[in-house]
């Protein structure tokens, strides 16, 4: 940088308004070719996700056990002012494994259920993915 402004000092035909033109699309490339460099390492990630999901070995595994409704409730939670409130269904099981467990479920499964209702609960990687006689949820 100081060379640079030495050459300005002694009356050279480069201008300060050409060097900060020159300086600014410099810094304008770099950021260019960063950003490049990140959308090709975010390719290269999703291609080793989808390999990864494309493995059989890696398929989930669903987890079923029969299980009883012990209790049903409802969380309401305040989003802020003007987005108003997010309700979660909650439903707590007790499992034939005699262990209580408690999952968030679909609206439309938890008006459809009823407490002290027996049926099968399916699990798919330790969340919520099914109760009842195998009917599907919808």
């Amino acid at each position: 940088m100081i060379i640079l402004l030495s050459i300005f000092q002694t009356d050279t035909f480069i201008s300060l308004d050409v060097l900060v033109a020159i300086l600014i699309s410099l810094a304008l490339f770099a950021f260019m070719g960063w950003g490049v460099k990140s959308l090709i390492a975010e390719q290269r990630k999703r291609a080793r996700m989808y390999e990864e999901m494309d493995d059989a070995e890696n398929e989930p595994v669903p987890k079923t056990v029969g299980a009883r409704v012990l209790a049903k409730r409802i969380d309401k939670r305040y989003l802020g002012r003007g987005r108003g409130f997010e309700y979660r269904f909650i439903v707590t099981f007790w499992t034939d494994h005699d262990d209580d467990v408690e999952y968030s479920v679909p609206q439309e499964l938890y008006d459809r259920i009823a407490q002290d209702q027996t049926g099968t609960l399916v699990t798919l990687n330790d969340q919520f993915f099914d109760f009842g006689d195998g009917e599907p949820i919808l």
